[in-house]
C-alpha cells in the first residue's frame, strides 16, 4: 500500500503533465492487453461520469523492476479531478498482473455507491464473461463483498476480485492468473537489468554434496513435489518455472524442510532452503541454512553447524539485512520468516 500512495502522490504534484498514449513503436503482449483495457475501461468510466486521466506509464516497481506501472487518475468529467479515485496497472513484459483501483476520500467525500460502479465496470472490462451493462455493477462487487466476508477472493476464469478496507482509503484489487504474466528465469533476469548467472556447481554434484552435509546430521534427500513444498514465500512470483523439490528426512521419519532446486538442465541457476512455518523439524532453520551455504561455496571455513563459521556468520548477517554478496553468490531472505535463497550474481 505505501508503494502504491508513494507513485498516486508523486502524480499528483505533477497533475499538469499529461501523457497521452502508452508508449510508441512496437508494442509487446502485455502493452496491447493493457491499451485495451484502458480503453474499454476509459468508455465504461465515462458513462458514470469520470474521465480516465493517465498520469504516468511503465513506472518499474522498486522493488520488482520486471514489474512496470501504469497508473490514471478519475476525474469528473464536468469540475475536473478532485484527488479522490485512481487505478493501477501492473504488468510485465508476458503481460498484465494485477489492477487496482482506489479511493482516498476526503472528509466531505465519501461516494462507496460510485465506488461499487467503477469496480463493477473494471470486473465487466476484465472478463465479459460477467454480466454486461450498467445495472449490473453493484450486483457484481456485490458478491465480490459476500466472497470476501466469507475470508475468500472472488475467482472467476483464474482471476480474484477481493476489496481492502483501511481507515483512510479502499481498494478494489484484481489479480491474473500466474500464466498471465510470468516471465521465464532468462527473460526475468533480462527484465531486471543482468544476464542470468549460474551456480558452479551442476546439479548432480550440488546432489552429492548436499546428501553428504545433510547426511552427517542425520537427514537423507528424497525427492518431493512442487505442491507439497508449497515454495511460494521468498521466491519470485514472477517466474514462471518451477523448481526441483527435496525434502530433508531424518532417520526417525521428521522432515526437516525443502531444497528447491532451479535449473536447466545440469545448471541450476537458484537454490533455497525452506521450512514451511507449520514444520516442527529436528533441524534448525540456522543450521539447514548453514549447510546450505557451505555447499554452494566451499571456500567457507569452519564448521557449518559451528557457532561462527563463515557459513553462520553469513547467516546472522541475513538476520540483519535482505541479502548478502559474498565470493561471486548472493544470498538472500524474505519478509517471510523460513526461506533461504542462494544464486550467482555478477
Amino acid at each position: 500500500m505505501n508503494k502504491r500512495w508513494t507513485r498516486w502522490l508523486c502524480a499528483a504534484l505533477a497533475a499538469s503533465f499529461l501523457i497521452g498514449c502508452l508508449g510508441c513503436g512496437g508494442k509487446t503482449k502485455g502493452e496491447t492487453a493493457e491499451q485495451q483495457l484502458l480503453d474499454a475501461y476509459s468508455k465504461k468510466a465515462a458513462a458514470l461520469g469520470y474521465d480516465l486521466d493517465i498520469r504516468e506509464t511503465d513506472v518499474p516497481d522498486e522493488d520488482s523492476p520486471e514489474e512496470k506501472v501504469t497508473t490514471c487518475f478519475l476525474k469528473k468529467s464536468v469540475d475536473g479531478y478532485d484527488g479522490i479515485l485512481s487505478l493501477d496497472v501492473t504488468r510485465t513484459a508476458a503481460g498484465i498482473k494485477t489492477l487496482s483501483l482506489t479511493m482516498i476520500p476526503t472528509k466531505d467525500y465519501w461516494d462507496f455507491d460510485l465506488f461499487r460502479s467503477l469496480a463493477g465496470a473494471l470486473m465487466q472490462v476484465c472478463d465479459s464473461s460477467f454480466q454486461q451493462g450498467d445495472s449490473q455493477t453493484t450486483a457484481l462487487t456485490n458478491s465480490v463483498a459476500k466472497a470476501n466476508n466469507r475470508g475468500e477472493p472472488l475467482e472467476r476464469n483464474g482471476k480474484q476480485f477481493q476489496y481492502s478496507l483501511f481507515s483512510s482509503s479502499v481498494y478494489f484489487e484484481v489479480e491474473y492468473p500466474k500464466e498471465n504474466y510470468a516471465l521465464n528465469a532468462r527473460t526475468l533476469a533480462r527484465e531486471q537489468g543482468h544476464p542470468l548467472k549460474y551456480l558452479s556447481l551442476s546439479k548432480s554434484a550440488f546432489l552429492r554434496k548436499a546428501r553428504e552435509a545433510y547426511g552427517s546430521l542425520g537427514y537423507s534427500i528424497q525427492k518431493s513435489d512442487f505442491e507439497t513444498a508449497d515454495p511460494g514465500p521468498g521466491l519470485n512470483p514472477n517466474l514462471a518455472e518451477t523448481p526441483t523439490v527435496y525434502q530433508l528426512v531424518h532417520e526417525f521419519g521428521n522432515v526437516g524442510g525443502y531444497l528447491l532446486v532451479y535449473s536447466h538442465n545440469q545448471r541450476i541457476y537458484q537454490v533455497a532452503y525452506q521450512v514451511p512455518r507449520y514444520m516442527d523439524s529436528f533441524l534448525s532453520f540456522e543450521t539447514g541454512s548453514s549447510v546450505l551455504f557451505s555447499i554452494c561455496d566451499p571456500t567457507l571455513d569452519g564448521d557449518p553447524i559451528r557457532p561462527d563459521s563463515d557459513a553462520d556468520l553469513l547467516f546472522q548477517q541475513l538476520e540483519a539485512d535482505d541479502y548478502v554478496e559474498n565470493n561471486g553468490l548472493r544470498y538472500k531472505t524474505p519478509v517471510y520468516h523460513g526461506c533461504i535463497t542462494v544464486e550467482a550474481y555478477e
